[in-house]
């Protein structure tokens, strides 16, 4: 009888984890929180930084990315209009949903105040506005200015949070010019695409952490939110 081997794979700051364990100076996380609560109080602001890096590719991006990667049997299996045979689902609102929601998360580590009134929609500008700046413009709709900011927060990540709907606008991509567009008109219709939305997501997420490692200020506000968020 064969022995079963030891299941091990990199996490996302390519250390080794074990069974879905990460180590971080020489302790074990599995990157939930109310697991490793005792054991952050342990870390240094280096090894928080590395916790919450690891946690948010294990929780949110990694597991977008693979639901989101539409050449994959998964993402045909969520999304029926790519396979009709499977009971008929599409998941692409509530992941949109999901994502708008990570960019206010990170916003939040950029020292905002949680008590203040419409501070959510603060975050996800803040972060935007730092990171993702191709996204911080006015768009045409309809032959109407409008801010491209509000039309994610009130008509995409409000609009599906409190009624699973997308209002006025789509969130396809548009494959007209032949090359990925973050946004365009299909079919008489103005669409976000929402792929592009994450793919630029995710390119942003390294700016932020390179700030972390080299501007002070970021770093302390980092720190300062994370002992918050995640108290040990």
């Amino acid at each position: 009888m064969k022995t079963a081997q030891k299941q091990s794979s990199k996490s996302e700051n390519g250390e080794i984890s074990d069974r879905g364990r990460i180590e971080i100076e020489r302790e074990k996380f599995s990157l939930l929180y109310d697991y490793d609560r005792e054991k952050l109080k342990k870390l240094s602001d280096e090894g928080k930084i590395k916790w919450f890096k690891s946690r948010m590719g294990f929780i949110f991006i990694n597991p977008v990315r693979l639901l989101w990667d539409r050449s994959s049997e998964i993402y045909k299996q969520v999304n029926t209009a790519e396979m009709p045979a499977i009971e008929h689902c599409g998941f692409n609102i509530a992941i949109f949903c999901t994502v708008l929601s990570g960019v206010e998360s990170y916003g939040a580590f950029l020292g905002m105040k949680r008590s203040k009134k419409g501070e959510n929609r603060r975050r996800f500008t803040s972060y935007i506005r730092r990171y993702m700046k191709n996204w911080d413009m006015h768009v045409n709709v309809n032959d109407e200015k409008r801010y491209l900011l509000d039309l994610l927060w009130n008509n995409c990540r409000n609009a599906i949070a409190h009624g699973f709907r997308i209002t006025e606008i789509g969130i396809d991509r548009v494959p007209e010019t032949g090359k990925e567009e973050r946004w365009g008109t299909l079919k008489n219709i103005f669409h976000i695409n929402c792929f592009k939305f994450f793919n630029d997501f995710q390119e942003s997420t390294e700016c932020f952490y390179r700030d972390l490692q080299e501007k002070e200020e970021v770093r302390r506000e980092f720190i300062k939110t994370f002992n918050e968020f995640y108290p040990s």
